[in-house]
This record gives structure tokens, C-alpha cells and sequence, in this order.
């Protein structure tokens, strides 16, 4: 469960992290 938690999280970043960088292209 703690697995799963944590590629949730890093999954939730990755997101974000591109969407900002889309943004500001």
C-alpha cells in the first residue's frame, strides 16, 4: 500500500511539473 502511495505521489508531481512547463512554453 505504501508502494502504491508513493507512485501516486510521484505520478501527482510528474503531472504537474509538466503541465507547468506547458504552461510557460
Amino acid at each position: 500500500m505504501f508502494g502504491l502511495r508513493y507512485l501516486t505521489a510521484l505520478a501527482g508531481v510528474s503531472l504537474r511539473a509538466t503541465t507547468i512547463q506547458n504552461l510557460l512554453s
